[in-house]
């Protein structure tokens, strides 16, 4: 049974293409990395989940097809949180910009490495966030070792769920065929941006 279901998959992903597949399998991973983030978040813990999956994203194409789903999805987690300024669209260029450079500039196939733009990425989310409390007037700054615990907390657990991303991410991507954070080039991103590239990996 299982088989024949791993099969079935096989012929839905032939049928309708890589590119259909990627943008499926985008909005699949933000809206559970929105879920998972809200989920932890009613918890009392501080994960960036979708700032990590829009990370792992926009290393693997051109941050401007990004730009709508990511808006989407973290518009809907800040008003799931009642956040009236919402931080998740204020870091979105820089988290997309950041994944961009760091596909040119950065070390795509170890995946203990990915925990220092993981660390970038989780200070970026937490700082938007206290960022968008001052803006709403609350008196964040009057209680710093809160602050600070919350920053170092996004920060930590940025540096665990890139790298676990890109291996939970990464297999799923290899068995549905498409490009892998861990062997995208610059070069991928030139020709997509020359309208010659259909997401898939044929390495």
């Amino acid at each position: 049974m299982l088989i024949g279901l791993i099969g079935l998959i096989g012929l839905i992903i032939m049928e309708i293409g890589a590119v259909k597949v990627f943008w499926l399998w985008l909005i699949i991973v933000l809206l559970l990395a929105a879920l998972l983030e809200l989920l932890a978040g009613g918890s009392g813990f501080a994960m960036p989940v979708l700032a990590v999956a829009g990370f792992y994203f926009a290393v693997l194409r051109h941050w401007r097809p990004l730009l709508l789903p990511y808006m989407a999805a973290g518009l809907a987690l800040d008003l799931c949180f009642a956040r009236v300024v919402p931080p998740h669209v204020l870091i979105m260029p820089l988290v997309l910009f950041g994944g961009r450079m760091w596909c040119f500039s950065g070390e795509l196939k170890t995946p203990l490495v990915q925990a220092l733009p993981g660390a970038g990425v989780g200070l970026l989310a937490s700082l938007a966030v206290v960022g968008g409390q001052l803006l709403q007037g609350h008196a964040v700054l009057s209680q710093p070792g809160q602050v600070l615990f919350y920053v170092l907390e996004n920060v930590l657990w940025g540096m665990i769920l890139l790298p676990l991303s890109c291996l939970v991410l990464d297999g799923v991507a290899r068995f549905l065929a498409l490009r892998r954070y861990s062997r995208v080039t610059p070069h991928d991103h030139v020709l997509e941006e020359d309208g010659k590239d259909a997401l898939s990996d044929e390495q």
